[in-house]
């Protein structure tokens, strides 16, 4: 693509911020509060990273958005239904969810290890700002593989790194 622009930085630190702060008081805050209230860590752990990696994985396909239908009150529904399209796609589904399930296992074990919120925040606010500054300054020529796949958080390598990142925590706070 184009040389890289000064933009693109802030685009990619705004956008890694705010989706970093949203998720992590949304889905560690709240929504592992009440489910560490209800459950063991661990399966409190399992059960969040599930709700995450399913609601991440759940996107309506591009062909949407070349949508030239008529909107009407029920066209929310019509576009729902394709929102699902990933789940019968197998590559898809073994590389981007089970890699969106490990990211909801290391933000939690991070948030239990640190009884707070910042780590997760953290890290999740550099892997989005690293993905869109990827995302940005890059265009993939090759096909999709069982490496790196289309998007760019599936295939082996996105899962390893997340892997390593929570093997790093694991380590550290032992």
């Amino acid at each position: 693509k184009d040389p890289l622009l000064s933009f693109w930085f802030l685009s990619a630190a705004a956008t890694a911020i705010a989706v970093a702060l949203i998720e992590e008081f949304f889905f560690r805050g709240a929504l592992f509060g009440i489910l560490l209230q209800q459950l063991s860590a661990r399966a409190a752990t399992l059960w969040l990273s599930f709700i995450f990696a399913v609601l991440h994985f759940i996107k309506p396909h591009h062909s949407v958005k070349l949508w030239d239908g008529e909107i009407q009150w029920w066209t929310g529904f019509e576009v729902l239904s394709y929102s699902f399209w990933q789940f019968s796609e197998p590559r898809l589904l073994v590389g981007g969810l089970l890699t969106l399930f490990m990211v909801g296992v290391v933000l939690a074990y991070a948030t239990l290890k640190t009884r707070s919120l910042f780590l997760a925040i953290g890290i999740h606010a550099g892997w989005v700002f690293v993905l869109r500054m990827v995302q940005m300054g890059s265009t993939r020529s090759a096909p999709a593989d069982w490496w790196v796949g289309r998007p760019l958080i599936t295939g082996i390598i996105p899962f390893g790194l997340v892997t390593l990142t929570g093997v790093l925590i694991y380590y550290y706070f032992g």
